[in-house]
């Protein structure tokens, strides 16, 4: 394996294509962090303390200010008027799973991604498919009917990219276990067909079909279009700080 990845590296790198471009990127973006400071701003190298100081920070990121009253958010979602789907629609969706969509599932999964906690890459499931596909299906199934998912299928290893080169700015990436990526493939795939007639036109992300240029030219033609007192206009940007991704 050694030999064959040098060969592939004389043969193929200087020629444009995914060797050459990985070269500079895995240069300027190392995981490996060997130093980082806390908040009082003293160097900390010790991985149990980096550990503990990187907890700690995304704990307080993405924690809550907001105090929670479900009878208040049960109102206002009982009053929204939100598009539903049809009876055959909804049958379809909760229809038990079949090993057709696990295998197309696993088939249309990208390669070359890194793995989850347990090691095994996309590529080891496509060699194995016709092994796998059924297994996954079992416990899929059962997951379903009990309601709950095994631990494994809920963990990740979470891996922080640096960015502009300081330590706040470090980008938390999760990568999960492949099996748990199969579902949420099929899932998502049962959706597709479905969310075009749910969603509005004017949600462009993540919805097949749909184009963001479509809202650029939709804005721009709202801030170029003659003002009227009738009609005020406010475009806002919104941005989540540092958020985690799958």
């Amino acid at each position: 394996m050694l030999l064959q990845s040098r060969s592939n590296y004389y043969e193929y790198g200087d020629k444009g294509g995914r060797l050459l471009a990985h070269q500079p990127k895995r240069q300027a973006s190392s995981r490996l962090i060997t130093q980082i400071k806390d908040p009082v701003g003293a160097l900390l190298s010790a991985p149990s303390d980096m550990n503990a100081t990187f907890k700690t920070f995304y704990s307080a990121l993405y924690q809550s200010d907001s105090q929670t009253d479900n009878t208040t958010m049960d109102r206002f979602f009982n009053n929204l008027n939100v598009p539903a789907i049809d009876p055959a629609m909804g049958h379809n969706l909760s229809s038990p799973l079949v090993l057709q969509e696990i295998v197309d599932a696993i088939i249309s999964m990208q390669s070359n991604k890194a793995p989850g906690p347990d090691g095994y890459p996309t590529e080891f499931f496509k060699k194995f498919c016709s092994k796998l596909a059924s297994l996954l299906l079992d416990v899929y199934s059962e997951s379903i009917d009990r309601g709950k998912l095994p631990p494994t299928l809920t963990q990740a290893s979470i891996s922080l990219l640096l960015k502009k080169d300081k330590d706040p700015t470090r980008w938390p990436l999760s990568l999960l276990n492949v099996d748990v990526k199969v579902l949420a493939k099929v899932l998502a795939t049962r959706l597709e067909a479905v969310l075009p007639d749910i969603v509005s036109k004017e949600q462009t992300g993540f919805t097949k079909g749909h184009h963001s240029f479509l809202n650029i030219r939709t804005l721009m033609n709202i801030i170029y279009s003659t003002p009227t007192s009738k009609h005020p206009e406010v475009v806002i940007a919104l941005d989540a700080e540092r958020p985690l991704t799958e």
